[in-house]
């Protein structure tokens, strides 16, 4: 009798235990559904002057054009003067640190005139390049102001500018140049062409 108490009891102690690991406990489950990730944008775009935008052409360019008669170039407030300001606008959704450079600086010489060979052209005769790009002061604000020879302006970078520039907003820059007065009969029909490059980098969030 008493190993079939002991018995019993043990038989009681197992199902006690298997019993306790099916306890019902509180709980609860939440779920955060239709979770995604989507890529950003960074655009750049232009505008000149509230018009679609167009390549700088000045044509018939004489000394003195765009000159306050010293080493001045007008600004665009003065009338008559050789200035475009183009505004450039962020339509994206990203940040970017906005940059340009003028590239591509060609001068042409494009025949020789009389008076143009008297003052000195070497060029004069073999239709190489010119001297207009050398003469041709050009000033630059993007922020800040800084002028200097087209030719001088190759392959730099216009760095100056409020950066970053964010979603929607916009930043302008004004190209200004000019030609002195005492220039002379060097840069009779010459010409100059040159590029000009606008970049927004994506700006990396900082740590």
């Amino acid at each position: 009798m008493k190993r079939i108490f002991v018995l019993l009891l043990t038989l009681g102690l197992l199902v006690a235990m298997v019993g306790a690991g099916f306890a019902a406990y509180f709980y609860d489950v939440e779920n955060i559904n239709k979770n995604s990730f989507a890529a950003g944008t960074l655009d750049l775009a232009i505008n000149l002057n509230g018009e679609v935008v167009a390549p700088i052409t000045f044509s018939n360019i004489a000394p003195g054009d765009g000159y306050l008669g010293s080493d001045d170039v007008l600004g665009p407030e003065k009338a008559g003067n050789m200035c475009k300001v183009y505004t450039l606008t962020n339509p994206g959704s990203l940040p970017g640190g906005l940059s340009a450079k003028i590239v591509n600086v060609k001068n042409a010489d494009n025949g020789c005139t009389e008076p143009e060979a008297a003052e000195g052209d070497k060029s004069c005769g073999y239709n190489s390049g010119g001297e207009l790009g050398e003469y041709l002061w050009t000033r630059i604000r993007a922020g800040k102001g800084f002028g200097k020879r087209l030719n001088d302006w190759n392959g730099k970078d216009i760095g100056w500018w409020d950066n970053p520039l964010g979603p929607g907003e916009s930043r302008t820059i004004t190209i200004c140049s000019g030609v002195k007065e005492t220039v002379g009969n060097i840069i009779q029909s010459d010409s100059v062409s040159f590029d000009i490059v606008f970049r927004l980098d994506q700006v990396r969030p900082t740590k």
